[in-house]
């Protein structure tokens, strides 16, 4: 299993103040907080390490919080936030999130262990989750399968 998501999250919102208050609102201890989100209770907290892990692997879909992030506004009503989590994206931060800003569209692109090739994408739209697209990358491409018609079969 990976050890770590790279995760890059474009929002478009409808509107600079949609934008606005998302970005406030994802703000925490750091520019995108999950705990802010999605709070790990107190008692949680005072517990071990690996209760904390197994709590944020529930409840976030990663056990860290988001780590080495940048945000980059494109404009008024776009912007990238690009960060690191542990193992997995952190998609029920992004379900939560989508639900509570229906107006705004979200493409979550995730990658493992620092390969920069985006290999999924998810997109939430008017609160809700789509399926992901799963990019296939092969080390050695092949070409591409050529599809025979049944009129073109012949038989000996």
């Amino acid at each position: 299993m990976a050890n770590c998501a790279n995760c890059r999250l474009t929002i478009s919102a409808r509107s600079k103040d949609l934008l606005d208050m998302l970005l406030a609102d994802i703000a925490g201890a750091g520019p995108f907080d999950f705990n802010r989100l999605i709070p790990m209770p107190a008692e949680v907290c005072k517990l071990s390490d690996r209760v904390q892990a197994a709590w944020s692997s529930k409840h976030w879909g990663t056990e860290w919080n988001a780590a080495f992030v940048e945000i980059t506004r494109s404009d008024d009503t776009h912007c990238t936030i690009e960060f690191e989590t542990k193992n997995n994206p952190p998609l029920p931060v992004l379900d939560m999130l989508a639900a509570s800003y229906g107006q705004a569209e979200f493409l979550l692109e995730d990658s493992w262990d620092g390969d920069l090739e985006w290999l999924r994408s998810t997109l939430w739209r008017y609160g809700s989750r789509g399926a992901p697209t799963v990019a296939r990358r092969d080390l050695h491409p092949r070409p591409p399968l050529r599809l025979v018609k049944r009129s073109e079969h012949t038989q000996d």
